[in-house]
């Protein structure tokens, strides 16, 4: 079934000159259309600037298309009445931890969210503690969220989120600001989640991340401009490429080794560990001629 649905969606920002007027307009989403099934791990990449994150704003009604719909789970986001129930579905953990981070208690600020939705104090207690164990944060309730690291601080983010018992959690450029071991932490908390049945969606501009996801998409000028699994769109980097994304590297290196002659079969190797075997098994054949 299909959690999210974007039908023929656009939308466009107004620019103006430097006394305020208004000069022209900018489209960032151009008649994009997209279904993400539940359950789905995707991941959205794109050049800065080329609608990502525009799009990803609608996922949970923080903007609504000036032409076209957004369907969550089955909800057209366009419905006043029912945004309180489009964002308890879709959840979203933006680029800065600490712009997220309402409270000087991590357990306070989980709780945020879901008190503010009316929950009794007994599942809200349940929520709080249930979510920091998922994103592996439960030793840490009662510290203030300042002492954190920023990997750290984002798994805060994350856990206040799934507090509100989201279906889909959007990640706009979520480990944009982290160092490489905060992504590290990051991703091993969306991967879990994905694991327990929630739908991700991961807009970043890091290939390798993008690379553990089921599907890849790309988008540029607004419009998506390929869609496929990772080694299908990482498979076609010469395309992807033109839109101003480079591959992993593991990629790329198990193309320069077939074209010095190493034969490594038709399977995409996307990470360093999994070229690393493919290259054993060749060399192991090599031996055994």
């Amino acid at each position: 079934m299909d959690l999210i649905k974007a039908e023929d969606i656009s939308y466009s920002f107004k620019e103006y000159d430097e006394e305020g007027n208004v000069t022209g307009a900018r489209t960032a989403v151009d008649h994009l259309s997209i279904t993400v099934p539940a359950g789905t791990f995707l991941a959205v990449l794109g050049r800065n600037g080329s609608g990502k994150s525009t799009f990803a704003k609608h996922l949970n009604a923080l903007l609504i298309p000036q032409e076209g719909t957004v369907y969550v789970d089955g909800i057209d986001t366009s419905k006043a009445k029912d945004m309180l129930l489009i964002r308890r579905n879709v959840g979203m953990v933006f680029q800065n931890p600490d712009n997220q981070i309402v409270s000087t208690v991590i357990e306070e600020d989980v709780a945020f969210g879901p008190e503010n939705l009316g929950v009794p104090h007994g599942e809200l207690e349940d929520r709080v503690y249930s979510s920091l164990e998922k994103v592996g944060m439960s030793e840490y309730a009662s510290n203030s969220p300042t002492k954190l690291s920023g990997g750290q601080k984002q798994r805060i983010a994350i856990a206040g989120v799934l507090a509100m018992k989201p279906k889909a959690v959007v990640f706009d450029e979520a480990t944009a600001m982290l160092d490489p071991k905060g992504r590290r932490e990051v991703m091993a908390a969306l991967k879990k989640l994905h694991e327990e049945g929630i739908t991700i969606i991961h807009i970043t501009h890091h290939m390798e991340e993008a690379s553990e996801a089921e599907r890849v998409i790309i988008i540029n000028d607004g419009k998506v401009v390929m869609d496929g699994t990772p080694q299908e769109v990482f498979g076609n980097h010469a395309e992807a490429e033109k839109y101003g994304l480079r591959a992993p590297n593991a990629v790329l290196l198990r193309d320069m080794l077939k074209d010095g002659g190493m034969r490594l079969g038709e399977h995409i190797a996307l990470d360093e560990k999994e070229l690393a075997m493919q290259i054993a098994s060749h060399l192991r054949g090599g031996e055994d001629d």
